[in-house]
Order: C-alpha cells, then structure tokens, then sequence
C-alpha cells in the first residue's frame, strides 16, 4: 500500500493503543455484582470495547431498562476510577508507541475516535504524552453521535481535518460497522482490527 495514498489513519483507544481491556471487563463485573444484576462472562463485556457505553450495555443487556443501564454506566466509572486508583493507567500494547513513530515520521497524520468520554480520553492523553504529541485530531462519544454512527468519521473529514486528502483514511479499531455503513457511498476503507494488520 502506497503510504501516501492513505494520508490519515485513525485509530481507537481502548484495545488498540491502550491495553485496556483487563480492567474494563475487572470494572464492569465488580459494578454488575454491586447492582445486582443478571452475571455476564468476560467475553460479553470485552465485546462491548470501542462502543459508546448506552450501544455496548444496550447489547449485553437487551431487556434492561434505560434507568438500570446509566446506574451500571455510574457504576462502572466508579469502578474504574477506584482500579485506576490502584493500578495506574493501562499500559499501551507493545509495539503501539514505535509504529505511531515510524508513521508520524512516514507523513501520516494520525487520529483518534473513540467511545470514551473527553475527560477519560485526555486523562489517558496525559499520561501517555508522547501518544498526544503525535496526535492531530481526536474525537469522543459525547462530542458526536456515538459509535457505530459513521458521523464521528465524517467529522474528522470536514471539521479538524478536512484539509488532509486523499480520501478515505485507514481506520484501525473501530467497531466495522461505523466503517462498513457508507462503505460504499464515502468509500471509507474497512477496519482493520490491530496494529499487527498495518499494511506499511
């Protein structure tokens, strides 16, 4: 694949770039066990990474109501921040921090969009500062229509980015059916699923 003909590659957070997924899944179980409610395996949770939370938990917990589900969102956050607490911030995937370097430096320009909120996302940002350097755009779940809406995508075409062409990005991460949606009609390119799959 010709690097410059793909120019913008945008990338999820949580299980892409961030080695996250132990205490997602470790959060989501301890808030589901405080409210009591039906028990889920890991692998149910672990499915929901990279989703809004109200499209995730509307998977796992179909027949829940609207109220339950924003008590297990608080519950969770409560969860997560007491596990970050005491572990810190997940780590980036080996190899993660190296290949954003070898593409930044390519001509690449680089983008998140993600299902995290703004305030977790630049939490994450800070601590892993030289994710951020190499950074140009971000965007979250309560900036824009939430995954797997593709308006998240078509905003970092024509609002921060809209400069950059050719057109589409490589987009790495995200829930494919945001990409697939106007494959055909925006021609965005479909996801790929890790950093291992990186065509360059």
């Amino acid at each position: 694949m010709d690097g410059f003909k793909y120019r913008l590659i945008i990338f999820d957070w949580d299980g892409t770039l961030s080695d996250s997924a132990a205490q997602i899944v470790s959060s989501m179980q301890r808030a589901v066990a405080a409210l009591d409610l039906p028990p889920r395996a890991d692998d149910d949770f672990r499915q929901m990474i990279g989703l809004s939370f109200e499209e995730g938990l509307g998977r796992v917990y179909p027949d829940h109501d609207t109220p339950t589900l924003i008590r297990l969102i608080h519950g969770y956050r409560r969860q997560w921040l007491g596990q970050m607490g005491e572990q810190g911030e997940p780590p980036l995937f080996t190899g993660a921090l190296p290949a954003l370097e070898v593409l930044a430096t390519a001509g690449h320009t680089l983008a998140i969009a993600t299902g995290k909120s703004r305030v977790g996302l630049d939490r994450s940002l800070q601590h892993h500062r030289a994710v951020r350097r190499l950074v140009h755009a971000t965007r979250t779940a309560d900036e824009t229509a939430n995954k797997p809406h593709p308006l998240m995508l078509e905003e970092h075409r024509w609002g921060q980015l809209q400069s950059l062409l050719p057109w589409p990005p490589v987009i790495l991460g995200l829930e494919r059916s945001l990409c697939l949606r106007r494959h055909n009609r925006r021609r965005l390119l479909s996801c790929r699923q890790s950093l291992r799959q990186l065509p360059f």
